[in-house]
């Protein structure tokens, strides 16, 4: 492109062009001869910087050793359209690889600012959808300083970026549009690699629940653990987490389940901190009668959760529960609703309750 500037740390170098399909908005109104557009692209980047690498501690992306014309971290700024906001581009193979960042120059068209599928969010445009967009493609460009390798792992390459998102701009609330195909289908695997209907970034949710149930720092430290190992098998989360619970991912899991159930009409204020702006989770209801058996049958995924709910309507008697469970580790967990509250109990292994 053929306009470049450096970002005020002097740590990034901003590729534009104020003329043709590609140009951003020329308006400049602080007349310091530089778009505001890229003006607060390069102070956004810059706060970027602050916040994932001196406030967060992650380690700063590789260098590209002069690739792009110097050894800044090198942003362009092109027409990307159709409802894409960037894209961050390894340089190398892997283990781990330095980057550059493609963006969109305005963000202005009807693709952006869409209503959600199941919820009235609407997605970002404009400037703050530059803000988020920039938050997001950063956090790609530390990701692959710990691990790259192709397409592996990239569920939580988007979920870890799309929650840095609202770490940086909790007010956007961006990563709300992308729940509904996360939430919704719950049945399918937490580690599926779909791009199709957006699930990777609706994963987004599982980095908001470790973030909020184990704090803020284990985000890093998975990544860290990944780079460690040179992959993102699951049994890197599994290591992390065994050291804030001892039962690891199976137990964070199997908890991740029960604050999903506590979503939208069913939020509770000690799950999900913006629960009440979730979809509400579908679920099997079934009606208990007297001396009657109700069944329900289903098949789920490994890293995934199904939820039967059963109301006894305030009849006497003994409730007898029994699950036959196949193929694999199950772990059970039996919430007790009230309107006064919430209580959740551990199942043992006994497939009768």
């Amino acid at each position: 492109l053929s306009h470049k500037v450096t970002s005020p740390s002097g740590r990034f170098l901003l590729h534009y062009e104020i003329e043709g399909i590609n140009a951003v908005d020329p308006l400049d109104e602080n007349g310091n001869n530089l778009p505001d557009y890229i003006d607060i692209a390069a102070t956004t980047i810059d706060s970027m910087w602050t916040l994932g690498i001196e406030t967060l501690n992650y380690n700063p992306p590789p260098s590209d050793g002069g690739l792009g014309g110097s050894d800044q971290y090198d942003i362009y700024f092109e027409q990307l359209g159709g409802g894409y906001y960037g894209f961050t581009h390894p340089d190398g193979d892997g283990p781990t690889t330095s980057t550059y960042v493609l963006v969109d120059n305005n963000f202005a068209e009807s693709t952006y600012g869409r209503l959600s599928n199941c919820t009235d969010i609407r997605s970002t445009r404009e400037l703050t959808a530059l803000r988020v967009t920039l938050a997001h493609e950063f956090f790609h460009m530390i990701q692959f300083g710990y691990y790259y390798n192709g397409r592996e792992g990239v569920w939580w390459q988007e979920s870890s970026a799309t929650w840095m998102e609202d770490v940086a701009y909790p007010e956007a609330d961006d990563y709300l549009q992308y729940l509904c195909d996360f939430l919704l289908a719950h049945n399918r695997s937490l580690d599926s690699n779909s791009f199709s209907n957006r699930r990777v970034y609706g994963s987004s949710v599982f980095s908001h629940f470790l973030d909020q149930r184990y704090g803020r720092n284990v985000v890093r430290e998975i990544w860290e653990e990944h780079g460690r190992r040179a992959n993102m098998l699951m049994e890197n989360f599994d290591r992390v987490l065994r050291q804030k619970t001892s039962d690891g991912l199976d137990g964070a899991v199997n908890e991740f389940a029960v604050w999903n159930y506590f979503t939208g009409s069913r939020h509770r204020e000690e799950f999900y901190e913006e629960g009440h702006k979730y979809p509400t989770i579908p679920i099997d209801r079934l009606n208990v009668t007297n001396d009657a058996a109700v069944e329900t049958i289903g098949i789920v995924d490994h890293l995934a959760s199904a939820y039967i709910a059963i109301e006894p309507q305030l009849r006497t008697g003994m409730l007898n529960i029994t699950t036959e469970l196949e193929r694999s580790r199950w772990r059970r967990r039996l919430a007790l609703v009230s309107t006064n509250g919430v209580e959740v109990r551990e199942l043992d292994n006994d497939p009768t309750v």
